[in-house]
């Protein structure tokens, strides 16, 4: 009895809420997540992320909502839930880049490159006009060896913002990289035939070890 009657009260309260204090409550909430947000109190901005959603589950702005929630659950460390809720804002949501953007980041700092590159995909098709994902999917496409989609992308950038840095950067890693693997290639190529001589054959090992070194460095500075 007691428990049924604290719930027609609280029935009847939301009922009686009009609709304009039911808003402001609920942008309030946005704006108290907002500022725990900008302070770095997490378990607070989870919380009136959350009671904001639960007080208008149908209010459109949900969706921007979940994707902060996503992030927020990444750094509290609830890794499982930033990317069950970034993923379920995306199912709502399938055009938002801002969602898909939230997510490949999520996805990238967690080591899962490759459905980070996928978001990083589905972002430049659906706006080609945004420099950061694209500059991030030809990174990725650096890391996997595919110079030719690297190069689609940074001609993008170069038609997008000509002599920007990211379209600099990206420039030079697509030719440090196309180098370093070119010195990969002839070097197998050479010892598969079998043309270095014994006394050469040391001198083969040396320029390996070199192109190694090359490609590790080139992690750091040639790939952005």
């Amino acid at each position: 009895m007691r428990k049924s009657i604290i719930a027609t009260l609280l029935s009847a309260t939301m009922v009686s809420v009009p609709v304009t204090a039911l808003s402001d409550t609920y942008f309030d909430l946005m704006g108290d997540a907002d500022k725990a947000i900008s302070e770095g109190k997490w378990l607070e901005a989870e919380k009136s992320l959350k009671d904001a959603m639960a007080l208008d589950p149908e209010n459109p702005s949900n969706i921007l909502l979940m994707s902060n929630l996503g992030l927020v659950q990444f750094y509290l460390g609830q890794d499982s839930a930033a990317i069950a809720t970034l993923s379920d804002a995306h199912k709502r949501a399938p055009i938002s880049v801002t969602v898909l953007k939230n997510r490949a980041e999520v996805y990238l700092a967690l080591g899962r490159d490759s459905l980070a590159y996928n978001d990083y995909s589905k972002i430049i098709a659906l706006d080609t006009t945004l420099i950061e994902p694209r500059y991030m999917h030809a990174v990725m496409s650096l890391r996997y060896g595919d110079y030719a989609t690297a190069q689609n992308d940074c001609d993008a950038l170069n038609r997008m913002s000509p002599g920007s840095d990211e379209a600099n950067r990206l420039r030079s890693s697509i030719h440090c990289n196309r180098a370093v693997g070119e010195s990969d290639s002839l070097l197998q190529r050479a010892y598969k035939e079998e043309t270095f001589s014994r006394p050469v054959q040391r001198t083969r090992s040396v320029l390996s070890h070199d192109s190694k070194v090359k490609r590790s460095i080139g992690r750091y500075s040639c790939r952005p």
